[in-house]
């Protein structure tokens, strides 16, 4: 069914409590999606009085109701047992489905209770804290690329490919909604990330492998972003 689209009178005559009720009952009964950036009035012209006066206290009513359901769907969720970080690593993706988030949380919370999700996440910290550590030694260092499979060694190689995998993996899973699924292709990594940290230096001496295990870090990075902020978790 189509999503509850608030207007302007409606905020007005009811208020924020009536807001966040609506949206709480939406989540529950996971009847409808529903949007916190829901479509009041995108731009100016749209609004109207037209008065720019009535625009800017209503672009300022409409942000502060957005930061406040979103802050109330934390509250919910938290209540309900859920982890704080993984809600916050979840709601840094932007995100603003309410059944997404909802369902997104639910599936990383049970990805990281495994023994794969555990490692894969301590993984992905080495990885970023190495990506950390290289930006600021080198700012104006550009990492982005694709890591290039010609001379790697062997567990770098194997690394690669298994990350390109993923990458269509969850892409493909998280087109879907399949959470769960996107949780699994991400564990895939457990072991060929495992071997490259054991096996491979990053920082070679020679500068063009050093960059092309850092763009490996870096894709390594992006492919769980897309299913969480990972530096937002803790562990």
């Amino acid at each position: 069914s189509a999503p509850f689209l608030p207007t302007f009178s409606w905020l007005y005559n009811r208020g924020l409590d009536a807001a966040e009720k609506t949206a709480i009952n939406q989540i529950e009964s996971f009847e409808q999606r529903y949007g916190l950036n829901f479509p009041l009035f995108k731009e100016e012209a749209q609004f109207p009085r037209g008065n720019r006066v009535f625009w800017n206290a209503y672009s300022n009513l409409a942000s502060a109701l957005l930061a406040f359901l979103a802050d109330r769907l934390k509250v919910l969720l938290r209540d309900e047992g859920k982890r704080h970080d993984l809600v916050d690593a979840v709601f840094a993706l932007g995100d603003d489905d309410l059944v997404r988030i909802v369902r997104r949380v639910e599936a990383l919370g049970a990805f990281l209770a495994t023994d794969d999700g555990a490692n894969l996440l301590a993984g992905y910290k080495r990885a970023a804290n190495i990506l950390k550590a290289e930006e600021k030694k080198s700012p104006g260092e550009n990492f982005s690329g694709m890591a290039d499979l010609s001379g790697a060694a062997p567990e770098e190689a194997a690394l690669i490919v298994a990350v390109a995998k993923a990458r269509d993996a969850v892409d493909a899973a998280l087109e879907t909604e399949d959470f769960a699924g996107a949780m699994s292709a991400l564990a895939a990594l457990r072991a060929p990330v495992d071997a490259f940290f054991e096996r491979v230096l990053v920082n070679d001496a020679d500068p063009k492998v050093r960059l092309n295990r850092l763009r490996l870090l870096t894709q390594l990075r992006d492919v769980a972003g897309r299913v969480a902020d990972f530096s937002l978790v803790s562990g």
